[in-house]
């Protein structure tokens, strides 16, 4: 590992540079993703089967929202490359440098992107990053 991804390493940092895959882009959540990102999460599906399943209504969703802009390890919209739209977040967190491990989660994708290959690819990009600094996740 080089020096400097040593030292990113220490701070976390390399874990909210943004990613792509073939078919997204994993881009650091801002306040102005909130509307566009909410439009998503706004679907009732979507958490039907989480512990807090009721996180489609506005006030709910904020509060995740908020969460993840204070992540500092690094939390994502996920967009897609071909319109631009965003498609759900997901965000790494937990990091423990000591035992090199770290966490993958808090993952929502439109819908329409059930069933497909997505959540795998956007999964396997995070883990490839992640890989360059720890050897374990949970």
């Amino acid at each position: 590992m080089s020096a400097d991804a040593g030292s990113a390493a220490e701070d976390g940092s390399v874990f909210r540079l943004p990613l792509q895959t073939e078919r997204f882009f994993l881009e650091p959540l801002t306040p102005k993703d909130f509307n566009a990102l909410y439009a998503v999460a706004s679907d009732p599906l979507l958490w039907e089967q989480h512990p807090e399943a009721d996180r489609w209504k506005r006030s709910k969703f904020r509060h995740f929202f908020q969460d993840g802009l204070t992540n500092d390890l690094g939390c994502f919209v996920i967009k897609e490359k071909r319109s631009g739209r965003p498609a759900g977040s997901i965000r790494f967190y937990g990091f423990n440098e000591a035992d090199r491990c770290i966490g993958i989660g808090s993952t929502f994708i439109a819908r329409e992107l059930w069933g497909t290959a997505a959540n795998r690819e956007i999964k396997e990009a995070m883990l490839m990053r992640a890989f360059k600094v720890v050897g374990r996740f949970f």
